[in-house]
């Protein structure tokens, strides 16, 4: 007989009781099997037998409707640290042009092919337009950073996995646990060394996919942390 020891879909343990204690009954329940609640002085893990025998006189869909009412859905979103790359250097550039017009304008005239325009250019001008364009920058960099986030959200309840797009006009696709037919994950290079990827679900009703988590960090640990509630719910 193995031990099994259960944490969230980090890998970390919880760090509410009343999830630990939400995943012990359930499994207890389900089971027929004692699981027990272990404090590791970070958070809580469930501890028990890894594995069970499923018993047929455990569970009733009173109870089984108790423990869904029971679980809180979680809210994620896409990771923040795709976006740097590529949105950092153009906010720094635009801090530079808003913080130091001047020195960035004569960065600009050391270039041969901006060099003429310096008999024909209106220096105070120039200063007010480098600033404000600096400062454009960095709202434009901080809103194609917080916007995927703001507007993306993907949902794991009880009933299964669902996202939602938009801020005011919302889209919202979902599919049920029992209605999943495989979970992919695309990561490409760049987003193995970020530590994010992508989680497709396909249904068995469709020959695509249905539902995408896109950008989401630690996306095989969430994985893993889907297929068990797969089994539990689906």
């Amino acid at each position: 007989m193995s031990v099994k020891k259960l944490t969230d879909y980090h890998g970390k343990p919880f760090g509410e009781f009343q999830r630990a204690a939400w995943l012990r009954d359930l499994l207890t329940d389900v089971t027929g099997r004692p699981w027990l609640i272990e404090n590791t002085g970070e958070g809580f893990i469930v501890v028990g037998d890894g594995n069970p025998e499923i018993s047929g006189t455990g569970k009733t869909s009173d109870e089984s409707n108790r423990k869904r009412r029971s679980f809180q859905p979680v809210t994620l979103h896409p990771a923040l640290r795709t976006s740097l790359p590529f949105y950092l250097p153009l906010a720094m550039l635009g801090v530079y042009m808003a913080l130091n017009p001047t020195g960035f304008l004569s960065r600009l005239m050391t270039f041969q092919l901006f060099s003429p325009l310096s008999e024909f250019l209106d220096v105070n001008i120039a200063l007010g337009w480098i600033g404000l364009i600096g400062k454009a920058l960095m709202l434009l960099s901080i809103l194609a950073v917080v916007l995927p986030w703001l507007s993306n959200r993907y949902i794991v309840s009880p009933e299964g996995v669902e996202a939602r797009a938009g801020i005011i006009a919302r889209d919202s696709v979902q599919v049920r646990f029992s209605d999943i037919r495989s979970i992919g994950l695309r990561q490409g290079l760049i987003d193995r060394l970020l530590g994010v990827g992508t989680l497709e679900f396909s249904s068995a009703g469709t020959g695509g996919v249905d539902v995408r988590f896109i950008n989401i960090p630690s996306p095989m640990k969430i994985r893993q942390w889907i297929e068990k509630l797969m089994s539990y719910y689906g």
